[in-house]
């Protein structure tokens, strides 16, 4: 090329661009923003990633042993995705983008394998992998797997150490061909607590550590850990897991907590309101909450908490206070489900109320105000439908399974106590023969089918359960320190919580039914209400 060219070449460049000079002025600015703004972009990954989107990749695969054998539940990594191998040792991998990828196989016992591979756009197949045995001693594992409470033996688990499963053998479960090494154990089951345990495996290992599986679910129990003042604190069933339930403010308190029967809810007494009385003193609110603390409610002032209860299916709240400016004491029942307030007016009621097992009918003794005599009355929870049922202010109600409710009292004239039973439907009363006094006050299991109680015996005070007609009877504690009426059933029936106080604690147990496991301590309490 004639070298005499360039500048010709550059002179017209120049003169181009002299004519051209505000176009260029505009144009160039524009270009530059525009190429920094895609700079930014790709370094974003927005445009990598919509060019990505064309260019997408699925993986399959095979993993198998030194003698063909597949390998099942080995874990892939192919780029940034991952898979597991089935049963049949083969496993898709998706959401590739084509190009060089690292793969990387393994599974516990073999040693891992990683190469690169190119993926294409659209589907791969990769073939066969083999994974060598990792050349470590390797041993076999029993493990027994039993229920915290009840100690009995569980066989319908999900166990796994890391990637291995066990087989069952009669009551215990067994991992073959274990290499030694560090595991997580991991066995869950449903309605119980998950439990995940690190454990060690050398050559001498021949059994893993008993695994005692938790019940789900809480209790509720008081404390005065919180500089002497009470509050108000959730626990699991083997006592860990502490935690507030509500926060105890100032130096307001909270205590006397009663969880209800289908455990959602927990009404408890407190002084939170900051109201005071004529005396200066804290006056006590009943307050309701979820069992997960969520929506507090503040029921109503009482002056006598003790004396709350649950109807046995959650629905109605019960609690006696007394009316200063009448001078009476009121029987109360608080609807949870609509949040409804109902005073008994006109009945100067004591401390014995019993609610039906549907919670629909409640049961109390009474002095009327209109002719000042006691009675024992019946009628729906809400207050409505009130009737007399004896003359007589009686102790000791219980409804039973089949709808009816017992009671009795001391009849002066013949120096003797007496027991009825009445039937709300034939509105008929009977009068029968003496129960075991100490089974009077039991609480049905929610299956109906038991009824737990506190008999003193002997001046020891232990739990008992008997069937639903009262027979049948079965000794659960060896305690001699049962506190009665803070009893509560699980939820499938099959163990009993209560409160226990003596000189040396006050703590809060369970029991199963099973007759045959001890009673274990939760958690130590503080127990403002001694039974």
């Amino acid at each position: 090329m004639d070298e005499s060219a360039k500048p010709k070449t550059w002179e017209k460049f120049k003169l181009w661009a002299t004519k051209h000079k505000k176009t260029l002025q505009i144009v160039v600015p524009i270009v530059v923003i525009l190429l920094l703004f895609l700079f930014g972009l790709i370094q974003q990954g927005i445009v990598g990633g919509w060019l990505d989107n064309f260019n997408r990749a699925t993986a399959t695969l095979r993993v198998q042993d030194a003698k063909q054998q597949p390998i099942e539940n080995a874990q892939i990594l192919l780029g940034d995705s991952t898979a597991n191998t089935d049963i049949t040792g083969n496993a898709t991998v998706t959401g590739l983008v084509a190009g060089t990828r690292q793969l990387t196989v393994r599974k516990t016992g073999f040693l891992t394998m990683t190469q690169d591979v190119v993926l294409k756009r659209g589907a791969n197949s990769l073939g066969s992998f083999v994974l060598k045995e990792a050349p470590l001693a390797k041993v076999n594992l029993g493990l027994k797997i039993t229920d915290y409470v009840s100690e009995a033996s569980i066989n319908d688990a999900t166990v796994s150490l890391n990637d291995l499963k066990p087989i069952l053998q009669g009551s215990s479960w067994q991992f073959n061909n274990v290499p030694v090494g560090d595991y997580k154990l991991t066995i869950s089951k449903s309605g119980y607590n998950t439990a995940s345990v690190d454990v060690t495996v050398d050559q001498k290992t021949t059994k893993l550590d008993e695994v005692k599986l938790v019940p789900a679910g809480v209790i509720v129990f008081e404390s005065n850990r919180d500089k002497g003042l009470r509050g108000i604190f959730t626990a699991s069933y083997n006592g860990t897991d502490q935690k507030n339930l509500v926060a105890r403010t100032g130096d307001f308190e909270d205590y006397s907590p009663v969880l209800g029967p289908n455990q959602r809810k927990v009404f408890f007494t407190s002084t939170r309101d900051g109201a005071k009385n004529d005396s200066g003193e804290f006056k006590t609110f009943l307050y309701v909450v979820d069992v997960d603390g969520k929506n507090l409610t503040k029921i109503s002032q009482t002056s006598d908490s003790y004396n709350a209860m649950w109807s046995p299916d959650g629905s109605y709240i019960g609690f006696v206070n007394y009316d200063s400016t009448n001078k009476k004491t009121r029987l109360y029942t608080y609807g949870v489900t609509n949040k409804s307030l109902n005073t008994f007016s006109g009945y100067d009621a004591n401390s014995n109320f019993a609610f039906s097992a549907d919670g629909s009918h409640i049961a109390f003794g009474a002095n009327q105000d209109s002719d000042n005599t006691d009675g024992l009355f019946y009628g729906q929870s809400n207050g409505q439908g009130i009737q007399k049922i004896d003359t007589v202010n009686s102790y000791s109600l219980e409804f039973t399974a089949t709808g009816t409710f017992r009671y009795s009292y001391y009849d002066n004239t013949q120096s003797k106590t007496r027991y009825f039973e009445y039937d709300p439907v034939a509105n008929s009363k009977t009068e029968i023969s003496a129960p075991q006094i100490d089974k009077v006050g039991a609480i049905l299991s929610p299956d109906k089918k038991l009824r737990a109680y506190v008999s003193t015996r002997d001046g020891k005070a232990n739990l008992y359960i008997s069937d639903a007609s009262g027979k049948n009877e079965v000794k659960l504690t060896d305690l001699n320190h049962v506190v009665s009426g803070d009893l509560l059933w699980s939820k499938d029936s099959s163990f009993i919580m209560f409160n226990l106080k003596s000189d040396a604690e006050s703590a809060r147990y369970l029991v199963s039914i099973n007759g045959q496991a001890k009673a274990k301590k939760i958690v130590d309490i503080n127990l403002t209400y001694n039974g």
